[in-house]
């Protein structure tokens, strides 16, 4: 689900808009075709293997047409909800650095053993993008589902549907 996910495939984060999306798909396209390795984007490659071919970046786009579908991609993807701290997370996770990006996001989550600071709109997505992190990482942990079920359970989820979908949704 988050090494195979459509967002990582085509290379964006959660809540990208249909234009960002077009160009990326593309762009990614014309990489494969002249079997050339893309330029550095959001699929961060330390995460896994990712093979792009012409018909996975296809299936990929066509896996985000649907707000339903590009839900189910958002709950196992990185989104930018704070771009102060977001931003410097994600730029450590494409230089290949999970560790500065995690130090900076359990900062931002409080996280003292099993304690957690309250979910906040200031710290909501470090709770959701701490926890896709370590579930890639380590696997179904203690720690990477409760931080994840804490952001699903609070009032800020919903900012991620937001981001991922219309407004109708």
């Amino acid at each position: 689900l988050i090494q195979h996910n459509p967002d990582r495939t085509i290379g964006l984060l959660v809540g990208a808009t249909a234009r960002e999306q077009e160009r990326q798909i593309k762009r990614l396209k014309h990489f494969v075709e002249a079997a050339v390795e893309a330029e550095a984007d959001w699929s961060f490659p330390f995460l896994g293997e990712l093979n792009r071919t012409i018909e996975t970046v296809n299936d990929a786009a066509s896996k985000l047409n649907l707000d339903s579908d590009k839900m189910n991609a958002a709950l196992f993807w990185f989104y930018n909800g704070n771009p102060i701290t977001d931003e410097p997370a994600f730029e450590a996770l494409k230089d290949g650095n999970p560790k500065l990006a995690i130090e900076i996001w359990r900062k931002l989550v409080g996280a003292q053993g099993d304690s957690y600071n309250e979910v906040t709109k200031r710290n909501a997505s470090a709770f959701h993008n701490l926890s896709i992190l370590y579930l890639q990482l380590s696997g179904v942990g203690v720690e990477a589902l409760q931080l994840g079920l804490r952001y699903l359970e609070s009032q800020f989820f919903n900012d991620l549907r937001e981001k991922a979908t219309d407004e109708t949704y």
